[in-house]
């Protein structure tokens, strides 16, 4: 259980000129999103179903989840790549029509998650 950590250590999604990176092989070109979605102050119902880590702070790996607020649905997704803090309840949501192209992320703080979706929306907007 010790190594668990080592093998799948908290990933923070970095961006490079034209893409999102999670890891080496987990990289979302601009080009390729079909959908971008910011969620703030919401609650996450994450579901695991497949490879994960998760240690009740951070969770990373395959999940289904919704996200709701005050009782409302407001997306349900039941395969993607999360890379989840949770004690941050503002969320990214990017889908691409390439296999396993869905993932729900946030970063650190809620203020880091809104300022890297708002670069990744301008990005998005100059190649449009």
């Amino acid at each position: 259980m010790i190594f668990a950590h080592f093998d799948n250590p908290p990933i923070q999604a970095m961006m490079s000129e034209n893409r999102i990176i999670f890891k080496k092989d987990e990289i979302i070109r601009f080009n390729d999103i079909k959908s971008i979605k910011y969620f703030e102050d919401v609650e996450l119902n994450l579901s695991a179903n497949g490879y994960r880590w998760d240690n009740g702070i951070y969770y990373s790996g395959d999940a289904a989840f919704n996200i709701t607020d005050d009782d409302t649905t407001l997306l349900s997704v039941p395969k993607c790549r999360a890379y989840i803090t949770y004690v941050v309840k503002n969320y990214i949501y990017v889908y691409t029509d390439k296999e396993n192209g869905k993932f729900i992320f946030n970063l650190e703080t809620e203020e880091a998650t809104k300022q890297f979706y708002d670069k990744i929306r301008s990005s998005i907007n100059q190649i449009d």
